[in-house]
């Protein structure tokens, strides 16, 4: 079947067996690498988990030492100790239900969480019973002993056994996960170097052979060898064509031969025309030789490589054809092996160029990832300063907010003020009235007090002393009437007053409904405000998570960039080795 694929079919295939074993390769090597990275995560987190665990027993131990100095010498500060161990517990077993596994939350974890509370029961019965100095002799007693911790230590020994234990199982599996990738890496280069190499034989003997064997043909030919066959005419590829061309010429030995014989039969039949005949012969002999020397020495450089060979120099009409497509075969052999050579160089700069890129994408996503990480610091400190501002913005609402109350109680003072004034103003028109009333009075007074002097006048000495009455009650009218006058003068100033301060009162009141409304407006600006600032902080925080993640995902492409750079590297060193065979051959210009 191989025979049969072209030239450029056969080192297209090669190419791609040799591709193919790489990506394969660099699969497997690339898992063995996320299986170490997956083992030294988790190791990493049951470490922390041991540690958590040992400061745990060692926070127990500490506030049984207090406990026992509390016993001791009755000082209050040992308290305070036992206090703040106590708040410590809840976190660090709060971590480890979250970080341990379901089977040792079951076996070991609540067991020991059973046994702290237990043992901080007894601690708080203890500085209860302190307290009660009937109690303190047997507290002293209880106190000295030590086997309080025992169920304690036994079950955090067994937790910290337990991780180190998987922590061990890991190390393992990233030892033989290292030492497949490892082997994975070795086995993968050597078996691309050697199918590399068995291609470049396998190319050679495929090339190389079948033109040594023709031109070994061509040689037996031009020794007048008959008898020998062509090899190779059954396959399709370019060897093929040649074969096929060179079984042409041997089928023309033949039919030469064959008309040699038939000139020697007309030979003795005719001398004359035999020795034209024989003249045709030894030209037609001298032309074939020509042709299968040129085409023995053409086959014999293309066996050592060259194939830059032409026949310039043309054969006889019935040759032409065979020096025309060994010419024609020679330089699609040439072109085929010019382009696998481009290509080669081609893939060599490409894997070249792609190292470097990637060299250069690692080191910039180093860089970017610095970025991230000064970015993320900023964003704490823009997120701090954001929470100072809705904490200023809250207290600046509640101030608005006792502002608006103290205007709503002035503003009911100053209704209360016009209803005051209101009235006030109705007391003086009905007083106004009332003089009104009192200076008709006395205008009637005035006149009956002259009806009643002209009476008198008329009486004469007998109404003399009715007159002089009749007089002094004009007078008293007349003064009355001038003191209304006066009493009105006043009610109507100070009705003129009054109806000012109702008027400004009025205005105040307006003013004050005016800046209410100011201070409702104020105050909904400033909720909007602290709402607006409360989602910025909320979203500062969101950005934060977001950047912190865009850091992590930063550094894992920096590793994988820099895996890519290796295998570029090791793609365009077996690109080289492939120019290093094609360049075996030369090729014409």
């Amino acid at each position: 079947m191989m025979k049969n694929i072209k030239i450029l079919g056969k080192l297209t295939l090669s190419f791609s067996v040799i591709v193919a074993v790489v990506v394969v390769f660099s699969f497997m090597a690339f898992r063995s690498l996320s299986a170490i990275q997956k083992a030294d995560r988790e190791n990493d987190q049951a470490q922390q988990t041991i540690t958590g665990l040992n400061d745990l027993l060692d926070i127990l131990v500490e506030s049984q030492n207090a406990m026992r100095g509390y016993v001791a010498s009755a000082n209050g500060q040992f308290i305070g100790r036992i206090s703040g161990y106590q708040a410590e517990i809840g976190p660090l077993m709060a971590r480890l239900a979250r970080d341990l596994p379901p089977d040792l939350i079951e076996r070991d974890y609540r067991p020991l969480a059973a046994s702290i509370d237990s043992f901080t029961s007894q601690l708080t019965a203890t500085v209860r019973a302190m307290s009660d100095s009937a109690q303190i002799p047997q507290v002293r007693v209880n106190v000295a002993n030590t086997a309080r911790l025992t169920a304690i230590r036994r079950y955090v020994g067994d937790l910290i056994k337990a991780e180190r234990n998987t922590v061990a199982q890991r190390s393992a599996a990233a030892a033989h996960a290292y030492k497949t990738g490892v082997l994975t890496l070795l086995l993968g280069g050597a078996l691309t170097t050697l199918i590399a190499i068995l291609m470049g034989v396998g190319l050679m003997r495929a090339l190389a052979s079948p033109v040594v064997r023709m031109t070994g043909v061509m040689k037996a030919l031009a020794t007048g060898d008959q008898s020998i066959s062509v090899p190779g005419a059954e396959r399709g590829d370019e060897i093929g064509t040649m074969a096929k061309a060179l079984e042409v010429f041997r089928r023309a030995v033949i039919q030469k031969a064959e008309l040699e014989a038939e000139a020697e039969r007309a030979r003795r039949a005719q001398e004359a025309e035999r020795q034209e005949r024989q003249a045709e012969a030894e030209k037609s002999a001298r032309q074939l030789r020509e042709a299968t020397d040129s085409l023995a020495a053409g086959l014999a450089r293309m066996a050592t490589g060259d194939l830059s060979v032409q026949i310039d120099h043309r054969f006889s009409e019935q040759l032409e054809p065979l020096r025309a497509d060994f010419n024609r075969s020679v330089q699609q052999l040439s072109q085929v092996l010019a382009t696998v050579s481009g290509s080669a160089v081609s893939i060599g700069n490409s894997t070249e160029e792609l190292a470097t890129a990637s060299d250069n994408l690692s080191r910039r996503t180093e860089q970017q990832a610095a970025s991230l990480e000064e970015t993320a610091a900023a964003l704490v400190k823009i997120t701090q300063r954001v929470h100072e501002t809705t904490e200023e913005t809250r207290n600046a609402h509640q101030v608005i907010a006792a502002s608006k109350a103290d205007a709503e109680h002035a503003e009911s003072v100053v209704s209360r003020a016009m209803e005051a004034m209101g009235r006030i103003d109705g007391s003086s028109k009905s007083i106004a009235h009332i003089v009104t009333i009192i200076s008709d009075i006395a205008f009637q007074t005035n006149i009956l007090a002259l009806n009643a002097g002209v009476e008198a006048a008329r009486a004469g000495e007998t109404g003399r002393g009715f007159a002089v009455v009749a007089d002094e009650v004009r007078n008293l009218a007349h003064r009355s009437a001038e003191a209304v006058k006066e009493i009105s003068l006043l009610i109507a100033s100070s009705t003129g007053q009054v109806q000012a301060g109702v008027s400004s009162v009025r205005e105040t009141g307006d003013a004050l409904q005016r800046l209410l409304a100011q201070f409702s407006k104020t105050s909904t600006l400033v909720a909007n405000i602290a709402d607006a600032a409360r989602d910025q902080a909320t979203s500062i925080g969101e950005l934060d998570i977001a950047m912190r993640s865009m850091e992590q995902v930063t550094q894992h492409n920096a590793a994988i960039a820099e895996q890519s750079a290796a295998a570029s590297r090791n793609l365009a060193s077996m690109a080289g080795g492939l120019t290093s065979l094609v360049r075996e051959f030369e090729l014409a210009a």
